[in-house]
């Protein structure tokens, strides 16, 4: 047997739960637990298996998948072993080593049995590595270490890029040349539509732009950026971009997130839309106080009594 063993770190959610878990999956057994560190948490993580793998172990990549969705970003990885000998993953740092400025992201879920498990991950393999694999990993990296100097308007285009990739291996019928890429981004961009809606969070309304204008511009920022294709209607600003860039990524991340049938935690939706409302107000103008989410509310409190 060949026991595999990884220390990772996470930022710690004050909205979520985190409980000590195990299961076999895949002719492995696994067990994962965790201890919080301040405002980190540390998850250790154990898999007996009878297979070897000159690099990391695949099952231990979908693990990470599983975390890259519930938390925003890769964990942070303290040491990978293999039978009690470190391995070197350097070689890996364009996915699997974090963006410091990512490594704060929005938690989607807990951490626990019911939601890692070999249920989630054989629907993992089978349906987001299926697509091909290279998309979610593309999308992955847009959060590593390796972009972290890629300019915002280059990492929006490739997010779009990624979303259309999955979109257009998901259904034949996203295929054929007469759909075009905003047909194929739209089923993904509805779920941040279907929020807005829901928790009246205005954020296009702060924005200035309707739902099919919106689409408009993703997809002339697209065109501009992949094809460069002048066009009138993209995002125009540093600022813009860089917004929309989290706010879409974090979308992605819920609509897969329903691809494995994995429930997100209303309540980080809620929140984490609200603090998008919040932060573009705030960058528009500066005396604004009319927040939305607990986060800014807080901030703003804390001021107060400084």
């Amino acid at each position: 047997m060949i026991k595999i063993e990884a220390k990772l770190k996470l930022k710690k959610h004050i909205w979520n739960n985190y409980a000590n878990g195990s299961f076999d999956y895949s002719s492995c057994h696994i067990c994962f637990s965790f201890e919080e560190k301040n405002k980190e948490l540390e998850m250790f993580i154990s898999i007996l298996t009878k297979e070897s793998s000159e690099e990391i172990s695949p099952v231990l990549i979908e693990i990470f998948d599983f975390l890259y969705l519930a938390c925003g970003t890769m964990p942070y990885i303290v040491y990978y072993k293999e039978n009690d000998v470190e391995k070197d993953l350097s070689r890996f740092s364009c996915r699997f080593f974090p963006s410091k400025q990512f490594f704060h992201n929005e938690h989607l879920i807990d951490i626990n049995n019911s939601t890692l498990n070999e249920t989630t991950l054989e629907s993992i393999k089978n349906t987001i590595r299926n697509k091909p694999f290279e998309i979610f990993w593309a999308f992955t990296a847009l959060t590593s270490q390796a972009y972290e100097k890629i300019y915002a308007e280059h990492k929006i285009t490739l997010l779009l890029q990624c979303f259309e990739g999955y979109i257009f291996n998901k259904e034949t019928k996203y295929q054929l040349r007469t759909v075009s890429f905003k047909e194929r981004i739209t089923e993904i961009i509805n779920v941040l539509f279907e929020y807005e809606e829901k928790y009246n969070t205005e954020i296009l309304k702060t924005l200035t732009i309707t739902k099919d204008d919106y689409l408009k511009v993703l997809t002339d920022t697209r065109h501009q950026f992949s094809h460069y294709i002048s066009k009138n209607n993209s995002l125009s600003e540093g600022k813009d971009y860089i917004i929309n860039f989290v706010l879409l990524h974090y979308i992605f991340r819920i609509y897969l997130l329903r691809e494995v049938n994995v429930i997100p935690k209303e309540k980080n939706i809620e929140e984490f839309l609200k603090s998008v409302y919040d932060w573009i107000n705030s960058l528009k103008d500066n005396n604004f106080k009319e927040y939305k989410s607990v986060a800014y509310s807080m901030n703003l409190i804390f001021q107060h009594f400084n």
